[in-house]
């Protein structure tokens, strides 16, 4: 997640505090791995050192499979400004806003509930640009897809902006269509 410009946006002190970065991803991945809604994919590569029936997790991708149009699906930080440090709020809200707004007038009007969310994509750091994302990506795709064939395509993106400021993000959106569309 540290190489996601989103990541460095919302969490911009993360490297000054890692413990408050690492503390609050833990506390927001177990939250998540605990919804009853979500299909879970993780990839694990067999190590040296370690016996044949063992392996390290590399990735990991939490989809929400069950997806409510008519909830709030929040991109704040697990934690308050004063209990944490290394993010930066007002980027958080800027980006929760901007989402959230754009998945309604996009995605809800289009698919309704018709639709996967990716919640989360994480590489271990060391195995970066290996294809562990993509698998995980893949797997999951799985879930809910209709056709046997498909493809990522991107259907835009969102700049992400707290008004005053000259930093911005932008984030694309994607969508899951069939091959033969």
């Amino acid at each position: 997640m540290p190489m996601d410009p989103q990541w460095n946006y919302r969490f911009t002190l993360r490297k000054k505090y890692p413990q408050d970065n690492y503390g609050h991803t833990r506390l927001m991945m177990k939250a998540m791995l605990e919804e009853q809604s979500v299909f879970i994919n993780v990839v694990t590569f067999p190590a040296p050192g370690l016996r044949e029936d063992e392996e390290i997790l590399v990735a990991v991708a939490v989809w929400q499979v069950n997806f409510n149009s008519d909830r709030d699906y929040s991109f704040a930080p697990t934690g308050s400004a004063g209990s944490r440090r290394d993010a930066n709020f007002e980027h958080t809200k800027a980006f929760d806003d901007y989402l959230s707004t754009a998945k309604k007038s996009s995605s809800d009007s289009t698919y309704q509930s018709h639709q996967l969310h990716l919640r989360i994509l994480a590489t271990h750091p060391d195995l970066q640009r290996k294809g562990a994302g993509d698998g995980a990506l893949q797997m999951g795709d799985g879930a809910g897809k209709a056709a046997p064939r498909a493809r990522f395509a991107y259907i835009g993106t969102v700049t992400i902006q707290v008004e005053g400021e000259k930093e911005k993000l932008s984030v694309g959106a994607m969508v899951y269509v069939s091959k033969s569309a």
